[in-house]
């Protein structure tokens, strides 16, 4: 399946402008103490992000499954840990708060591990930058 140049660079920013809005916002329910919420906006920027790396290479990814297969097979192939664990961290995600709530386990563990997908994210960005410039060249 095709897509319109045009229609495929508007996406393309719309994503981004999606993922980094909800990164944001998410990071900032994280500070204010609502982990539940912060979650499920990294959830959703991180969705985009990897949507928009791979329409920046023809792909158009739509259901879940399949977009984390494409994210892993990503981190394979880049030898990058931090992509292809992305999404297995966002899983663990509500066993870490639980942690935090009974064992009183360092509230910084919570941050590492969003900012380490925070970092995944911005990895996609980047590469998605660097995929749609080799394509305009």
């Amino acid at each position: 399946m095709s897509i319109d140049p045009d229609s495929r660079y508007t996406q393309l920013i719309n994503h981004r402008t999606r993922s980094k809005a909800l990164l944001t916002k998410g990071f900032s329910e994280l500070r204010d103490g609502r982990w539940t919420i912060a979650e499920e906006l990294v959830w959703g920027s991180l969705i985009l992000a990897a949507k928009e790396h791979g329409l920046s290479v023809g792909y158009i990814l739509s259901q879940d499954e399949e977009i984390r297969d494409y994210i892993v097979k990503l981190g394979e192939d880049r030898k990058d840990r931090q992509i292809r664990d992305s999404f297995k961290q966002l899983d663990g995600f509500p066993d870490m708060i639980e942690k935090v709530r009974e064992s009183g386990l360092r509230l910084d563990y919570l941050f590492m591990l969003l900012d380490d997908v925070a970092h995944a994210i911005e990895k996609l960005w980047s590469s998605s930058d660097d995929n749609i410039s080799t394509t305009k060249r």
